[in-house]
């Protein structure tokens, strides 16, 4: 469900580079100092690093719980939540991420030239900063089987960002139940440039797993495996492993995020709930 995307970002430490687009595109900025000039003579900014001594996430705490994971995962296609998570890199800075997720009811989901599925839709938003400066923002609309909540696909604003389970699925993606410590393989899935399905960009590989997280709830992470082909790299696709765990309670309960995803200049970053 996540596709290996490299996050826009320039790490900062004690020097100053060129800024990628996400970083140089405003003519002004909250957290940040001039350091060059564009071709347009518009100021280039850099973040400034904010956190010198960032916090260390908790260890986890296992539970002795079964949790409702079938639950969860009707959760995560029927219901809206937001959270904000925060990652830290050795040189202070702060990267954040707004994960917002916004059901949109029926609609349909091509599966291949001609063929579509019915589904139910899910957007989600997810707005990265670096330093409180820039937000650089991902929307991608993910696609679920209207009577199980299977997954069956993705298209994101960025190339190689329309997912495709193959085949598509007929139940349910995730155990109905489970314990801490508990894994299984979920689906492959095909990689397309955009929406037409003209080019592929390689593959895709998700895995469940329940993760310990507190007494009182685990984590339900998919985990996601990118295997970019050449388009797939030319596009922007990273080889690579991401995830997307929720925060669930044993009845199902979604309360929180928590996200791998990588970017650039620094490699996989966990991003967190700090409160």
């Amino acid at each position: 469900m996540v596709t290996t995307k490299r996050i826009p970002f320039v790490a900062r430490g004690t020097s100053c580079v060129a800024l990628v687009l996400a970083l140089a595109a405003c003519g002004s900025n909250d957290n940040g100092y001039v350091c060059g000039y564009d071709a347009f003579g518009d100021p280039l900014f850099c973040s400034i690093p904010t956190t010198p001594n960032p916090p260390t996430q908790p260890a986890p705490v296992a539970s002795t719980d079964t949790f409702d994971t079938a639950a969860a995962m009707t959760n995560v296609a029927t219901q809206a939540f937001s959270y904000t998570v925060s990652g830290y890199d050795s040189s202070g800075n702060t990267y954040t991420v707004v994960y917002a997720s916004s059901p949109g009811g029926s609609s349909s989901f091509q599966t291949g030239a001609g063929t579509s599925v019915p589904a139910i839709i899910t957007t989600v938003t997810e707005t990265f900063s670096e330093n409180g400066s820039s937000p650089s923002v991902t929307t991608t609309t993910n696609y679920f089987d209207p009577s199980t909540y299977a997954f069956l696909g993705s298209n994101s604003n960025f190339l190689g960002g329309y997912e495709v389970v193959s085949p598509t699925p007929t139940a349910s993606p995730v155990p109905p139940t489970a314990t801490e410590g508990q894994s299984t393989s979920l689906f492959s899935a095909n990689l397309f440039r955009d929406a037409t399905m003209a080019v592929n960009d390689g593959t895709l590989t998700e895995n469940f797993a329940l993760d310990a997280d507190t007494a009182a709830t685990a984590l339900m992470c998919l985990d996601d495996t990118t295997s970019p082909s050449a388009s797939g790299t030319a596009d922007g696709l990273v080889s690579g492993q991401t995830s997307v765990c929720y925060r669930i309670s044993p009845a199902g309960t979604i309360q929180g995020i928590e996200l791998t995803q990588p970017v650039a200049n620094v490699g996989m970053v966990t991003f967190w709930q700090t409160s």
